[in-house]
């Protein structure tokens, strides 16, 4: 089984019971870490939210007020958001983080959270989302806003990059998802096959 934990605390005991069964499990681009899955195939999510930091400083000048728009209970997103957040406190100190809220993965919710966002700071520069689903419907409340917000997206979807083109949206990060599936696949074949034992004499 290749699978992805949207929530790595959930996952964990079914994990456990399919290895106990004598399956092949590995994650992929969120991981359960607390489990005894062989491995785990992604994006290094904490260097990507520090990458897209840097690229957010530089059209901004190093210097401006962001908004957050993230899933503290996905790990992946979650932790795209931790590099974010250290990039920008190590070495833009006058770029600052004025409000961090959440979605919960929902196009609508993430307008309305995103209309707050903006009511409660009118001065805002740019608002970062740690997934697609959320930058699509910030910028619907960017539009509705009348304002000026940079929006900074991760992951692809059509409707997002018709945004971006349309210049609603100003860039997303994407990863290579392909290649996760890939190596996720040859990860469970190789040990479906005994091809490999990597911690044996480790």
């Amino acid at each position: 089984i290749a699978l992805t934990a949207m929530n790595p605390e959930p996952f964990i005991k079914p994990i456990q019971k399919a290895i106990e069964q004598g399956i092949k499990v590995v994650t992929f681009d969120t991981d359960a870490p607390g489990s005894l899955r062989a491995t785990f195939v992604s994006t290094d999510n904490f260097d990507m939210g520090k990458v897209l930091a840097r690229e957010l400083a530089k059209v901004m000048n190093k210097k401006g007020k962001i908004g957050v728009m993230t899933r503290p209970a996905q790990l992946n997103v979650w932790t795209r958001f931790l590099g974010f957040k250290e990039e920008l406190e190590k070495n833009y100190p006058d770029m600052k983080i004025a409000q961090v809220t959440e979605s919960q993965g929902s196009e609508a919710k993430a307008a309305e959270a995103a209309a707050a966002l903006i009511q409660a700071n009118p001065d805002l520069d740019a608002i970062f989302t740690t997934s697609a689903i959320e930058g699509i419907g910030i910028a619907t409340a960017v539009k509705e806003s009348g304002k000026k917000i940079r929006i900074l997206a991760c992951d692809s979807d059509v409707a997002l990059l018709d945004m971006i083109k349309n210049g609603e949206v100003w860039a997303t990060g994407v990863q290579n998802t392909y290649l996760m599936g890939y190596w996720s696949m040859i990860a469970l074949y190789t040990l479906s096959h005994n091809l490999c034992d990597p911690m044996s004499a480790w």
